[in-house]
């Protein structure tokens, strides 16, 4: 009679540990959301784009340290009679993310071509952006 006791007691806390286990792997199982963050990196720098509302490019002509001039649609006539009381231009492009801007990039110009090579780049890099946060398993951007 007592080896039934014995075999009794061990038997409740073998259920006791199985069932203890089974419930510590329940809570090991379950599922977990990770929400990862959006970033964008470029020339050494990190933007945080996970949260950003609207991403508002921008080129301007830099006339001086106090003056700018936006070259958003401007025509090549326009373009060149900046150029011909600027030359060489110095063009800026940025991308306003909120409250951040990320200067893309800032060139001395010296006829419509290079405009337009700088400008082609440009539209190149703000399709990648658009391509990246669309795809919500992408987690982070090494813009070029």
């Amino acid at each position: 009679m007592k080896y039934v006791l014995n075999v009794g007691a061990r038997s409740v806390a073998r259920l006791a540990a199985v069932m203890l286990v089974g419930v510590v792997m329940v809570g090991c199982s379950s599922t977990k959301v990770v929400t990862a963050g959006k970033s964008i990196s470029y020339n050494g720098s990190l933007y945080n784009a996970s949260n950003v509302k609207v991403f508002t490019p921008r080129t301007d002509a830099v006339i001086s340290s106090t003056e700018t001039t936006s070259l958003n649609q401007v025509t090549k006539d326009q373009f060149n009679a900046i150029l011909q009381q600027h030359n060489p231009l110095t063009v800026r492009q940025v991308i306003a993310m909120d409250q951040t801007e990320l200067v893309y990039k800032t060139k001395s110009v010296k006829s419509w071509s290079d405009y337009q090579d700088m400008s082609e780049k440009f539209q190149s890099a703000l399709k990648q952006i658009t391509k990246f946060m669309a795809d919500s398993s992408e987690t982070q951007l090494q813009l070029k």
